[in-house]
């Protein structure tokens, strides 16, 4: 159930996404930016989780076309006021959501736009509904209220936590083990914008033609459809490099946090796809080529020795990554021939194809990172009744993930917490969670052990259940400890 919004802001994107490229394009280019947004893979993955990061884009997407809009239609005011409050909607969404993000994205894009109509000597005046007092007033609507709530209820502990503890700290240095030096994103967006980085070159190579002129046709008129063009591609520029170079020097770096900035590189896209009819981006068409099917034969090679290594190994494992480099060598053939519709086909097919693979087959055969199931599995096989069932307290100090909460309820004791024996004594009915590969875990049995044979009582320490904590990437060794009476004890489960 905690999915579903993720995957309601996954739809609301991809709608917006060609309701904003009806300003840009037809609606054939207008569906093809939304097929490539809709099949990536990071946006999928995020659209699969219960995070906050698909609802974050749909609110980029609804920002950025409430905008493209207001330019397109500029001699409309009626209408330009109507899209201000989506924009103004959108972003008090937005903050509510993710704080700063989406604020700091647009106010760069102003901020670049501004100073290229300047040069330009073109009108600011479309820029005038933005500033409506009943778009503020919507704005104000929706933030103001839960976060004076908030900061009551919390006494501003809420904002230093989230400003101090979160924020600050990505800033300054790589927060919780993900640093990474610039030009991170730059090659990790060759997998996360995957299958659509088949054209992500000539979008590059369009955006900047595009926003000099190139497709004008010597017509400069305000109004004509060659000006709005180069403005509206121009505001795509401006939407994604300025923000694009922050990430890249922010030590803090996690694949996900250019997923807004993705709506405005298929607009970008579509419009290279759209020209390339005309004999256009051969070089950079070919260059994208290269670089999707190499990407393409490496995730499948990726996903079948991860489903060996971590998971059960089968011979549809075999025949999952030999269709995907098939279908993505036909989908070269065709774009290096020239062929649009079937390279968007093979595409479109290829990308299916993985993530159907990838979420139906081989993520859920990875028994090795399903920790948390086998933990309970364990408790029913030992007869020990769940939390979420009336059973005892558990206390886990060293797995902390999420998803152990949701295999055996909400009675747990996590991380510090888990250690924490100043309110209480220590209770024999508590079981223990530990994990023997980290350092403290024998100190910790060995208190335990103590207390147990003070009173009367022994430890019971089940065979481990080895596996690797994806969200962090370890190795893990998990030990269920509870205690039990010093008679009619089998060997193999007692810990002196």
């Amino acid at each position: 159930v905690h999915r579903l919004p993720s995957v309601l802001a996954g739809l609301i994107a991809v709608l917006g996404l060609y309701w904003a490229g009806l300003a840009l394009f037809d609606r054939r280019g207008a569906f093809i930016a939304a097929l490539l947004l809709s099949t990536s893979l990071l946006f999928i993955f995020e659209s699969h989780m219960a995070k906050t990061d698909a609802a974050l884009c749909a609110c980029a997407v609804w920002v950025l076309g409430a905008i493209l809009r207001m330019r397109q239609k500029a001699n409309h005011p009626k209408l330009c006021k109507k899209y201000a409050l989506i924009m103004w909607a959108a972003l008090g969404c937005a903050v509510m959501i993710k704080g700063p993000i989406l604020p700091a994205i647009l106010a760069l894009a102003l901020i670049i736009i501004m100073i290229w109509d300047k040069k330009d000597g073109q009108s600011l005046a479309w820029a005038k509904p933005l500033i409506s007092p009943l778009g503020l007033c919507l704005f104000s609507l929706i933030v103001l209220p839960w976060y004076i709530m908030i900061y009551k209820v919390t006494g501003g502990a809420f904002f230093k936590t989230a400003i101090g503890g979160d924020l600050a700290p990505k800033l300054s240095g790589g927060h919780e083990s993900h640093g990474a030096p610039p030009g991170y994103y730059a090659l990790t967006v060759l997998v996360t914008f995957w299958p659509a980085i088949l054209f992500l070159p000539a979008g590059l190579v369009y955006g900047f033609k595009a926003a000099r002129g190139h497709f004008q046709n010597g017509k400069t008129e305000p109004n004509s459809t060659q000006c709005q063009t180069r403005w509206l591609t121009r505001w795509l520029i401006a939407w994604t490099l300025p923000f694009w170079i922050i990430l890249e020097i922010i030590p803090t770096k996690l694949p996900h946090y250019v997923l807004p900035l993705f709506p405005a590189l298929t607009l970008l896209m579509a419009g290279a796809i759209m020209e390339m009819g005309s004999g256009l981006f051969v070089k950079s068409r070919r260059v994208g080529t290269i670089i999707y099917f190499t990407v393409t034969a490496a995730l499948a090679c990726v996903l079948i020795s991860a489903h060996f290594q971590y998971g059960t190994p089968n011979i549809l494992s075999y025949a999952v990554g030999a269709l995907i480099i098939a279908l993505a060598l036909m989908t070269a053939i065709c774009t290096f021939r020239g062929d649009m519709k079937g390279a968007l086909a093979g595409l479109i097919i290829s990308g299916l194809g993985l993530s159907g693979a990838a979420y139906g087959y081989i993520l859920p055969n990875l028994t090795a990172f399903r920790l948390a199931p086998h933990i309970a599995e364990r408790f029913e096989a030992q007869n020990i009744k769940l939390p979420r069932r009336g059973g005892p307290v558990v206390r886990s100090p060293h797995f902390t993930e999420p998803s152990l909460v949701y295999a055996l309820g909400e009675n747990l004791l996590l991380g510090g917490k888990a250690l924490d024996f100043t309110d209480h004594k220590l209770d024999l009915s508590h079981i223990w969670i530990l994990d023997m590969k980290r350092s403290d875990a024998g100190h910790i049995e060995s208190q335990l052990s103590r207390f147990a044979a003070d009173n009367d009582r022994c430890l019971l320490k089940q065979s481990p259940i080895k596996g690797v904590n994806y969200s962090k990437g370890d190795k893990v060794e998990l030990v269920i400890i509870s205690t039990g009476c010093l008679e009619g004890l089998t060997p193999q489960l007692t810990s002196q």
